[in-house]
C-alpha cells in the first residue's frame, strides 16, 4: 500500500536524500519516492505505519516536518457560493453614508458658522 505526505523542509536534493533515507529506515516501508518541487513523498509500505513513526524518524532533524496528506483535500472554490451577491449600493452603503454626514454637516455648520469666508470686494 502506498500513502502520500507532505514534507516541508527541504530545500536542496541533498535534503530530499536525507529525508528519504530516513525514511526508508522506518520497519515495514518498501520504498520511498520523493517529489522536493512539490514537497511530497510517497510513501509504500507492508503494513500501515502510524503517521507519528515517520515523524518520529525526522526528529533527528527538527527543521523537517511531515504530516499525511488528505486525499479528499477541501475546495475554497465552493466556500463563497452560497454567499449571496450584493448589488453596489449595499455593498457601498456604509461609505456612502458616511460621505453624506460629512458633506451634510459640512453644509450645516457653513450656514451657521461662517467656516468659509466670503471675500469682500
Amino acid at each position: 500500500m502506498t500513502h502520500n505526505y507532505n514534507i516541508s523542509g527541504m530545500t536542496c536534493s541533498s535534503c530530499q536524500a536525507q529525508v528519504q533515507g530516513l525514511l526508508s529506515k522506518v520497519r515495514s516501508v518498501n520504498h520511498v519516492h520523493i517529489d522536493l518541487a512539490k514537497g511530497e513523498a510517497a510513501i509504500e509500505m507492508d503494513e500501515h505505519i502510524p503517521t507519528a513513526v515517520l515523524q518520529a524518524a525526522l526528529k533527528v532533524h527538527p527543521k523537517y516536518s511531515l504530516t499525511k496528506k488528505n486525499s479528499h483535500q477541501l475546495s475554497t472554490a465552493g466556500v463563497f457560493e452560497n454567499e449571496e451577491t450584493k448589488t453596489w449600493v449595499q455593498t457601498y452603503k456604509p461609505i456612502l453614508l458616511i460621505f453624506a454626514y460629512i458633506t451634510g454637516i459640512t453644509f450645516w455648520l457653513n450656514g451657521t458658522v461662517e467656516i468659509f469666508p466670503r471675500c469682500a470686494g
